[in-house]
């Protein structure tokens, strides 16, 4: 299995979490017509820097460093480790709708913090990997 297809895979049970997480919580909770606090613009705050500072995570993990013998990362495993936090973070920013409809914030936030996390989720993309894959060896 291709390191594409390793995230690829984390990427869809990722979705499915989210997915299972949002239905749960939407099956289980009268929708909330309130108005918002300053807790709950707090967390919503949150929740918006979550999801887009995965985006910063990979850029800074993506920019040349240089030769240390005791650092152990590889330009692999920094892309790897990139595109994990950036999934991630995007699945926080559904985590933090949860909390937020915990505390029983309005459900149109919510909601929007349920789309944002999994808009997020599906428009991700691993863009190309950093070492190239070697070619199988001819048989002769």
């Amino acid at each position: 299995m291709t390191p594409v297809w390793q995230l690829r895979l984390v990427q869809v049970v990722l979705i499915l979490v989210a997915l299972g997480v949002a239905a749960f919580d939407v099956s289980r909770k009268l929708a909330i017509h309130g108005g918002m606090t300053p807790f709950h613009w707090f967390v919503a705050g949150l929740a918006v820097y979550g999801g887009f500072s995965g985006f910063k995570v990979q850029k800074i993990l993506n920019r040349p460093v240089r030769p240390n013998p005791r650092r152990r990362s590889t330009p692999f495993s920094r892309w790897r480790a990139g595109h994990l936090v950036r999934l991630f973070c995007a699945l926080s920013v559904v985590m933090w709708g949860v909390v937020l409809s915990e505390f029983y914030g309005p459900s149109w936030v919510v909601y929007a913090l349920y789309a944002l996390g999994l808009l997020l989720l599906l428009i991700w993309t691993p863009g190309a990997n950093p070492v190239p894959e070697q070619p199988e060896p001819l048989n002769r």
